[in-house]
């Protein structure tokens, strides 16, 4: 803060002088440029200065005084260094937690200057000076000694939408004077001077508005689709989940395009296998349709036959939404249970493999379905019983073809249709 009693500048015969320019003491014939009362220069103060008589202190003095010499300083100059203008995005969000940073609009430099004015009244404002460039560009220019602009004179600028900027002078700390001022405005850095308006920033936050109400509406629609492809999925899910178990078998062979003595192969007891509330044959067909389902999506995208990731995890929450789960007291672990120990059964088979990650891929290729579907034998509503249950049969050991993991006794590559696209397709949230 400056000094509120001492005045830097005093005024005569409309120019500016400081105290050491003029006589000491009263003889100096300066005025207060603000009160226009005579001024006594004090030049043998550590800090030469102007001051008022006792008793006729002005309040409006140090500002005044210097509003005037700024001016002074830069109408003789005719000139008029403006700040970097920086812009940040307001609508944008973090990358990787960092937030957005300013991007450099134009370069801090100096405009040469038509006219300048001090405290001219514009409306109901009357910035500290105006300068005009160009012939008609005007330029506000606020100089903040001890008040800076605030929230009201802000808004007053905003709505004239007029270039603006703010000096900071408060940092020479009653030391103002015309070569300490000259140097502050052309030659300090870095510049202690902002932007309080350009129509450059406006435009540019006016067209990020723009973009974020585009993305934002995309945003919303996609959120729409998504909870509409749920609903869905839901529907589906539910409408799975109420089937009976011979139901679920018939459609699960449908999928795989296998017979109910093929899946059958492919099953095998685990302990708590009845927590998920239906037989194994049913259930563990299911894995074998979501297995299926990741193989054909992920041959699709990658283009090459096998493996393909398998992820047991989703699976089991996609297990879970099918199945009317028996959760009971304390055995809401049981079923994961069962779910784990066929996909160890199926690791030992060869259908999955495991690597030292724990990582699983699918390892049987999908010709080999299409080859079990050539020698089908078995409709896939044989074999149920008057309960609607699938006949109970014995334990089948795993085919010899899948022990071999592939390798010389691999089955040949039989001519048949691509892979259906198997139900139910939305994965679980």
């Amino acid at each position: 803060m400056l000094p509120a009693l001492r005045v830097p500048f005093g005024l005569k015969d409309e120019v500016l002088y400081e105290s050491r320019q003029v006589p000491n003491g009263k003889a100096c014939g300066c005025i207060c440029p603000a009160c226009q009362r005579s001024l006594i220069a004090r030049q043998n103060h550590q800090t030469p200065h102007f001051a008022h008589a006792p008793g006729e202190d002005c309040a409006k003095a140090l500002e005044t005084a210097v509003h005037l010499a700024a001016k002074q300083i830069i109408a003789e100059r005719l000139e008029l260094r403006l700040p970097v203008l920086a812009y940040i995005n307001p609508y944008a969000r973090p990358l990787y937690g960092v937030p957005s940073q300013p991007q450099t609009v134009y370069v801090e430099h100096t405009v040469k200057l038509d006219t300048v004015a001090v405290e001219y009244g514009l409306g109901d404002m009357r910035p500290d000076i105006i300068v005009t460039v160009n012939g008609s560009n005007t330029y506000l220019v606020e100089i903040a000694v001890t008040h800076f602009v605030d929230d009201a004179k802000q808004a007053k600028i905003n709505q004239r939408q007029l270039h603006a900027i703010e000096i900071d002078i408060s940092r020479l700390k009653g030391q103002v004077t015309f070569a300490g001022l000259a140097e502050l405005f052309f030659r300090t850095k870095p510049y202690p001077a902002k932007w309080l308006y350009h129509p450059r920033l406006e435009e540019l936050r006016r067209a990020d508005w723009e973009e974020d109400q585009i993305t934002k509406s995309i945003a919303a629609l996609e959120q729409q689709e998504r909870e509409a492809e749920l609903a869905e999925a839901e529907a589906r899910f539910r409408k799975y989940r109420e089937m009976p178990p011979a139901a679920k078998l018939a459609l699960n062979c449908r999928k795989l395009g296998l017979t109910k003595d093929q899946i059958q192969k492919l099953t095998t007891f685990v302990p708590w296998e009845k927590s998920l509330g239906a037989p194994r044959v049913v259930w563990q067909s299911a894995v074998l349709v979501y297995r299926a389902r990741v193989q054909q999506e992920q041959t699709q995208i990658v283009e090459i036959s096998y493996p393909s990731a398998f992820y047991p995890k989703e699976c089991l929450e996609w297990l879970a939404l099918g199945f009317a789960i028996d959760y009971g007291d304390d055995e809401n672990t049981k079923y994961a249970v069962a779910f784990w120990k066929y996909i160890h059964f199926l690791t030992a088979i060869g259908v999955l493999t495991k690597d030292h990650s724990g990582n699983y891929e699918i390892t049987i290729p999908p010709d080999y379905w299409r080859n079990m579907r050539r020698n089908r034998t078995t409709p896939c509503n044989e074999g149920i019983g008057r309960d609607g249950l699938p006949d109970s049969h014995p334990e089948i050991e795993p085919p010899k073809l899948l022990t071999h993991r592939w390798g010389a006794e691999r089955a040949p590559s039989p001519v048949g249709p691509p892979p259906r696209h198997f139900w139910p397709t939305p994965r679980v949230p």
